[in-house]
C-alpha cells in the first residue's frame, strides 16, 4: 500500500475507503439518486463532464471522482458499456453520451443503442454526439483545413498528430487526425446512427 500511496495517493485515499466500506455501492448510489430524482437521467461515458441531476455512469470512475466536482447532485457509477446495463427496462427520461460511441466498433455500438433503448423509457429522449464525419469531408473537398472554426483543442490535436507523423498541415492530415486520433474505433453519419 505504501508504494500505491507515493506514487498515487489520491488513488490510495478512494481505494482505502473501498477497504474500510465507507465508498458507496453501485446499488446505492442508484438506490439514492432515484430517490431524489424523480426524473431519471443518465449520462453514459460521462468521464469528467458531470451536470447536476444526473446519473453518470463511466468505466474510468476512479478517475471521475477525483474529478473535483464533489458539491454536485450527481449519482456517479462504474459502467462498462460494453456489458448489459445494470438497469430494468423502462428506466430513464432520457440517456445522453457525447463523443463515446466512436471508440466502439460497429457491432459494440449497435449493441450500446439497443441497450440504451432498453432502458429508455416510452417516449424518452436519446441523444448521441459523434464527431460530424460530414463536416470533416466537406471541408476536405473544398480543401479547407477549418481548424480556425473549432475549438482551440482541435489545433493542439492535429499539432500533436503532425509531430507524431510528420505530416503537413494541410485537409488530409485533418481528416487523418479525426479517423485515428484518441482511439476512434468507428466514425458515424446521421443516417447511421438513426437507423
Amino acid at each position: 500500500m505504501n508504494l500505491l500511496y507515493h506514487y498515487y495517493p489520491n488513488l490510495y485515499t478512494r481505494f482505502s475507503r473501498f477497504l474500510k466500506g465507507t465508498v458507496p455501492t453501485r446499488q446505492s448510489v442508484l438506490r439514492e439518486y432515484f430517490r431524489d430524482n424523480s426524473i431519471q437521467l443518465l449520462q453514459i461515458g460521462a468521464g469528467t463532464c458531470l451536470y447536476e441531476g444526473w446519473c453518470h455512469g463511466d468505466i474510468d470512475y476512479w478517475n471521475r471522482t477525483l474529478s473535483g466536482k464533489k458539491n454536485m447532485k450527481t449519482a456517479q457509477i462504474f459502467l462498462d458499456l460494453e456489458k448489459p446495463f445494470p438497469f430494468v427496462e423502462n428506466t430513464f427520461d432520457a440517456v445522453y453520451s457525447s463523443h463515446v460511441h466512436e471508440h466502439f466498433p460497429y457491432r459494440v455500438g449497435e449493441r450500446i443503442l439497443a441497450e440504451c433503448f432498453r432502458i429508455l423509457k416510452p417516449g424518452a429522449q436519446l441523444r448521441i454526439v459523434v464527431p460530424k464525419i460530414e463536416y470533416y469531408f466537406e471541408k476536405y473537398m473544398q480543401r479547407q483545413i477549418g481548424i480556425e472554426s473549432h475549438p482551440t483543442n482541435l489545433e493542439n490535436i492535429v499539432s500533436d498528430f503532425r509531430k507524431e507523423t510528420g505530416a503537413p498541415l494541410d485537409t488530409t492530415t485533418l481528416l487523418n487526425t479525426i479517423f485515428l486520433c484518441h482511439g476512434h474505433r468507428m466514425l458515424y453519419d446521421f443516417s447511421q446512427i438513426k437507423d
